[in-house]
């Protein structure tokens, strides 16, 4: 028999060396702070806000700077020309941005889940599915003017 050693992160997540863990731990922290800057995603209401009941507001510049920040880390952790081509124009359907990042990081991934399920007026749904049809969601504003 042979004992093995794990370090589990703070989201519990394993690894097998303290290096990895805490590279981990950077990157959540690095993804954490940027999607802070993002508005508050209702709280409370159960699972009204995935099924279509509003949608957040957000302001351009800010969204577009958060947007970009995951972007330049994801094309650190899985750099791809997909990535650079959203990097380098807004316009680009970031969708195929997204199924690398898919791949590539948890932790990323959920936080791209939020640009994913904002639609071209910058009005971020519960789903993507509201992002690609806002009409079927209910146009209330669900945080501050």
């Amino acid at each position: 028999m042979e004992a093995i050693t794990k370090y589990r992160a703070d989201d519990g997540s394993e690894f097998r060396t303290q290096a990895e863990c805490l590279a981990h731990e950077a990157l959540c922290a690095e993804i954490a702070a940027v999607v802070a800057t993002l508005p508050p995603l209702p709280s409370d209401d159960g699972c009204r806000f995935s099924n279509g009941h509003g949608f957040i507001q957000h302001d351009p510049a800010n969204f577009y700077a958060a947007r970009t920040s995951l972007l330049k880390i994801a094309q650190r952790v899985c750099p791809h020309k997909w990535i650079d081509q959203s990097l380098a124009d807004s316009t680009v359907d970031s969708g195929w941005a997204g199924r690398i990042i898919g791949e590539s990081s948890a932790p990323l991934n959920r936080a791209w889940y939020r640009v994913s399920c904002v639609d071209k007026n910058l009005r971020e749904w519960g789903q993507p599915y509201y992002a690609t049809h806002p009409d079927q969601g209910e146009q209330i504003r669900l945080n501050a003017a």
